[in-house]
């Protein structure tokens, strides 16, 4: 979808990527929920991702079964409910939950066009708050510099 936008003399043609609203039934929602809950989408892929190429289909099957057995948590919900994820991930595998960790930090990274910094001691929960206010910090600076495919 195109929009012609006038200020003025001057004339501007904005590209906006159509996208269906995150929340139909209320369209006027704050963006800060509109990027969260993409944000989530894009987690849960990342974490789709990263589990399946480090540990299998079936083993990453068998994580979300624990999830939802053991915390009655949805596959659908572990982006707001990281700590738990984690936990998990922590009683199951151990100190490898660290290296699950930093690989779904990478791929988020990466589907958002952004750099990782591999630093040791930094959690996921570290990258996270990064990478949400890089993402803040874009959005103040120039909403232009968005990456479509990260909104």
């Amino acid at each position: 979808m195109t929009v012609e936008i006038s200020v003025s003399n001057l004339k501007k043609e904005v590209f906006l990527p159509t996208i269906a609203a995150p929340y139909p039934e209320n369209p006027n929602a704050p963006a800060e929920d509109f990027y969260s809950s993409t944000l989530e989408s894009l987690l849960l892929e990342c974490i789709n991702e990263a589990l399946t190429s480090l540990l299998g289909a079936r083993s990453r099957e068998a994580v979300y079964d624990n999830l939802e057995r053991t915390r009655f948590l949805a596959r659908n919900e572990i982006p707001k409910h990281l700590d738990v994820f984690f936990q998990v991930l922590e009683e199951i595998l151990g100190k490898g939950s660290k290296v699950i960790g930093t690989a779904i930090a990478k791929k988020l990274y990466s589907k958002l066009d952004l750099e990782f910094a591999n630093t040791p001691k930094l959690e996921f929960a570290d990258h996270l708050q990064t990478i949400r206010s890089k993402l803040g910090e874009l959005e103040r600076t120039d909403p232009s510099t968005m990456n479509p495919k990260s909104i």
